[in-house]
């Protein structure tokens, strides 16, 4: 996706403190950079995103999704937008988790919250919302996926010329 690639790796477990800031590790902030836009993702947490990952991924999404399409996606493209924010990592490396992405991973100000490296992004869950979903990753979970991102791999990209300029039919 991004054409630079970032290395935000690793699970932490933090807490919010009493104004709803979290403390981004060290070995993510310096990746993270201070420009973000944070996001309600689905299955109750929330993503953090370098800014120039979130600029890369809208306009990946408007080169890729029709204009006559955009019914059909319709609701995804609106959960995108309007629950998200951005926002910047201050000096001390915290970061205000604004109300409405508080409420949609179910954790309040002095809670324990876990955060996910996840490559380009970063995830927020709440501690019981972590636990139920990385219950799913069992081994067949696990094959499952790597079997579909295989096969997403191999699939030619048909909106690209191929390496003789042909264009992939």
């Amino acid at each position: 996706m991004p054409e630079t690639s970032y290395e935000l790796y690793g699970h932490f477990d933090h807490n919010l403190d009493d104004k709803s800031r979290l403390l981004i590790p060290s070995v993510l902030k310096e990746q993270l950079g201070t420009a973000v836009v944070i996001t309600a993702g689905s299955g109750k947490h929330a993503r953090i995103y370098p800014e120039p990952v979130w600029r890369e991924l809208k306009a990946t999404l408007a080169q890729k999704i029709p204009l006559d399409a955009f019914e059909k996606h319709r609701i995804f493209m609106q959960r995108m937008h309007n629950n998200c924010e951005r926002a910047t990592v201050d000096n001390n490396g915290r970061l205000t988790l604004p109300r409405f992405i508080r409420e949609w991973i179910g954790v309040k100000e002095s809670t324990p919250v876990v955060l996910i490296g996840n490559d380009n992004w970063i995830e927020i869950w709440s501690v019981s919302g972590w636990e139920t979903y990385s219950q799913g990753y069992s081994d067949d979970a696990v094959n499952v996926a790597l079997a579909n991102l295989s096969a997403d791999i191999k699939t030619p990209d048909t909106t690209q010329p191929a390496p003789n300029n042909e264009v992939v039919a």
